[in-house]
């Protein structure tokens, strides 16, 4: 097929050979025809198979150690959480939206809801194992099973999937979308002071 450009519109000509993956510049929002625009990697990575950052829910930063007694939203001299509400996407609260700037922000449980309707596959991408989602308009994003992080289970990367939504379920869960032991891709509550990956939205 032959495509004609005009010489004021090209910058540069790439004859090198098409990645088998998505290579996406850090950043670069990837329209797949749904109600969002999605990020081409993971909050805090720089390529589409990077893991990024694991984060709280509610939390804007990674540490070190996830658990209960490092959760920034529990007091354990009353063994009570505090509710900074159920639904905290575009807020300060938002990890995406804190490191990221305005307009970006952490995907709720109807957005997971809406990628799983997407064709998608379990796949390697440069050998990394993830799910490869491609759009009612042909686009693809590529999630790294990236693992998670929790003071019982620690990183588990290349085989356990979790992507945190900004909606809430409980006082101590949140919504994920994970691939259980069954290989499908489901949602699921997830304890809320896990840190776990995020692909944010624009």
């Amino acid at each position: 097929q032959k495509v004609q450009f005009t010489e004021e519109n090209v910058d540069h000509v790439d004859f090198s050979p098409k990645p088998d993956a998505p290579t996406l510049t850090p950043g670069e929002v990837v329209d797949l025809g749904l109600s969002v625009k999605w990020a081409s990697c993971n909050l805090g990575a720089s390529t589409p198979t990077e893991f990024g950052g694991y984060y709280a829910w509610g939390e804007t930063s990674t540490k070190e150690e996830y658990s209960e007694d490092t959760y920034s939203y529990y007091d354990k001299s009353t063994n009570r959480y505090t509710d900074i509400g159920s639904e905290i996407g575009g807020t300060s609260y938002d990890a995406a939206t804190v490191n990221l700037g305005k307009g970006w922000r952490m995907p709720s449980v109807g957005h997971l809801k809406e990628l799983m309707m997407c064709k998608h596959e379990w796949t390697q991408v440069d050998g990394v194992n993830g799910y490869l989602f491609t759009g009612p308009n042909g686009n693809t994003i590529f999630l790294p099973a990236a693992g998670l992080s929790s003071y019982t289970i620690g990183f588990n990367s290349g085989k356990l999937f979790y992507y945190m939504s900004s909606t809430k379920i409980e006082k101590i869960s949140n919504y994920c979308l994970i691939r259980n032991n069954d290989g499908d891709l489901t949602i699921f509550s997830w304890k809320v002071d896990n840190g776990v990956s995020i692909r944010p939205i624009y």
